[in-house]
């Protein structure tokens, strides 16, 4: 190196310029490791998400072809529109009627009598 170049790189302007675009690149450099960062979480995440939705799409398939089959549309037309196949008979099961319990209420001091005297 000859004695202008070795004045160039002493010079303090020409090293604020270097520190400064020495800065600069590291700044760029963070931006773009940052978004990196961001991007890989996001991605993670959407992942997960899809192997959810997945499972959700087979779950809702398999439904779809319960709801498809000769079985469950049968029974369902037998329970909902009381359809028979031939030769078949229906049976109506009618509930029985509840009755309403008659009780008169105890008074407050035959309740406070048998909460004394739990023991009778």
């Amino acid at each position: 190196m000859d004695f202008s170049t070795k004045k160039f790189l002493r010079n303090p302007a020409t090293l604020l310029i270097a520190l400064l675009l020495f800065v600069w690149l590291g700044v760029q450099f963070w931006g773009v490791a940052k978004k990196a960062y961001v991007l890989r979480e996001e991605r993670k995440r959407l992942e997960t998400e899809l192997v959810l939705l997945q499972k959700r799409k087979a779950e809702l398939e398999e439904g779809l072809a319960r709801l498809q089959s000769e079985a469950f549309l049968e029974r369902e037309a037998k329970r909902r529109l009381n359809l028979k196949n031939p030769g078949e008979q229906v049976v109506v099961i009618v509930p029985e009627e509840k009755k309403e319990a008659t009780t008169t209420p105890q008074s407050f001091w035959s309740r406070v009598g048998s909460i004394l005297f739990f023991w009778r």
